[in-house]
């Protein structure tokens, strides 16, 4: 059965080409009932230094925020080289067979900037850009401002599981998401 897949990730800049420094993944299936059901979690460093070289960007801003809300440490600076923590992700897709969908919490960022960090390893995203579903949205189209999504903790794999929780209560909110997912 193929599952969805929750991404995302923690970078130093704002834009397409930010280095990243983390990469979470949820392999999961929405129950009929609008539950979720986790199947397999994945969390990937990805070496700060590797991407200096290749000419992804970071922003002083950024910078401070992170370290700022201790989101990071010195081990963030070590990690997987972008070609093995790509490789990582790829193979967990493949063994999650994790094609159905991905889901991301915002479109405006996870997904462009992962594009372009596939995009500098010289390879193409393994999910379509169609196949990609915006879990904030949806939360919003539930709740309207009459709820505040779980706040997020900035560490990659902890924020896939969170925004979990809100797609969750989404879905069992939107009788017309029910039907989409069952």
């Amino acid at each position: 059965m193929k599952l969805n897949l929750f991404l995302d990730i923690e970078t130093l800049d704002t834009a397409p080409t930010t280095i990243i420094t983390e990469i979470g993944a949820v392999a999961f299936q929405i129950a009929p009932d609008g539950n979720i059901l986790i199947a397999e979690t994945l969390h990937i460093n990805v070496s700060i230094a590797h991407q200096l070289a290749m000419g992804r960007t970071f922003s002083a801003d950024t910078i401070h925020h992170r370290i700022r809300n201790g989101t990071l440490s010195d081990t963030k600076l070590l990690g997987s080289t972008p070609h093995l923590a790509a490789d990582h992700l790829n193979s967990f897709i493949d063994q999650n067979d994790a094609t159905a969908s991905l889901y991301i919490w915002g479109k405006d960022f996870d997904r462009p900037a992962m594009e372009d960090f596939y995009r500098s390893l010289g390879r193409t995203a393994l999910i379509p850009y169609w196949a990609t579903h915006c879990a904030r949205d949806a939360f919003y189209y539930a709740f309207g401002k009459t709820r505040k999504p779980r706040p997020k903790t900035h560490q990659a794999l902890e924020d896939c599981e969170i925004a979990l929780h809100d797609l969750a209560d989404a879905i069992q909110a939107l009788p017309l998401c029910k039907l989409l997912h069952a």
